[in-house]
């Protein structure tokens, strides 16, 4: 797993390194200006927040790529791999990347309370410890599940030519999206986030709000449901990889 974790990594290398040097120096450059320029702290905590999540973006599209890619690689089909592997490498390097990105904006929330003690992040009204990890959770499995139709809607996409590959895959992800919404709202007349949302003042950015300022129980059943779509989308990707595109 590490040769293909490497492997993966040195197809994206100079990409995801040019622009990890780029938002380095974007954010320090807003954080620099939001303390020497007195902007308002909410709408550059926004500005903040938004640039990395076009980096979160980034990676998916950097992670769907090489996963696409290994898919079609013969000098990776000639390798005596085990079908999980072809799935889980590109995973793994993507929640390596995204872990580093989380670490990233925690960093930068310090040093922007640090250079703008002023503004304090009073303003940023975060939500308590344990609501907080529960969020990380969903977010964490947000992402996987993400990655998962991704990825099999990638899969299925490669059973047909090149022409049709692109049109396949990205009707089955808008498929699986319609059915994921919609069977959730009918099962459990929820979603994994409920009630969850942001709020922008001029003077504070609220995340995480919501009538009772903490997540759902109710989310968990959601989980649960998208834990067996997930387990069903693996167990078809390994069937389509293992007797379909290996063939």
């Amino acid at each position: 797993m590490i040769n293909l974790l490497k492997y993966d990594w040195k197809r994206n290398a100079n990409l995801i390194m040019g622009s990890a040097a780029a938002l380095i120096i974007l954010q320090g450059a807003l954080s620099f200006f939001t303390a020497t320029r007195n902007w308002q702290p909410a709408m550059s905590l926004t500005l903040m927040f938004m640039g990395y999540l076009f980096v979160a973006l980034m990676l998916i599209i950097f992670s769907s790529k090489t996963y696409s890619h290994n898919l079609k690689s013969y000098g990776r089909r000639l390798l005596p791999l085990a079908t999980w592997k072809t799935i889980a490498s590109p995973l793994l390097l993507q929640f390596i990347l995204s872990t580093a990105l989380s670490g990233l904006v925690l960093l930068h929330i310090w040093l922007f309370k640090w250079l703008s003690p002023s503004a304090s992040l009073d303003l940023l009204n975060l939500p308590n410890f344990e609501t907080g990890v529960l969020f990380f959770i969903l977010i964490f499995w947000t992402l996987l599940f993400l990655m998962l139709m991704v990825y099999f809607s990638i899969t299925v996409g490669h059973l047909f030519n090149k022409k049709l590959f692109p049109w396949v895959a990205i009707a089955v992800f808008v498929l699986l999206q319609f059915f994921m919404g919609y069977a959730e709202k009918w099962l459990f007349n929820d979603d994994l986030f409920g009630t969850m949302a942001s709020e922008l003042t001029s003077s504070s950015l609220t995340i995480l709000k919501s009538p009772t300022g903490e997540i759902s129980i109710g989310n968990w059943g959601v989980m649960s449901f998208e834990i067996v779509i997930g387990a069903i989308l693996v167990s078809i990707m390994l069937y389509l990889l293992s007797k379909k595109l290996d063939a």
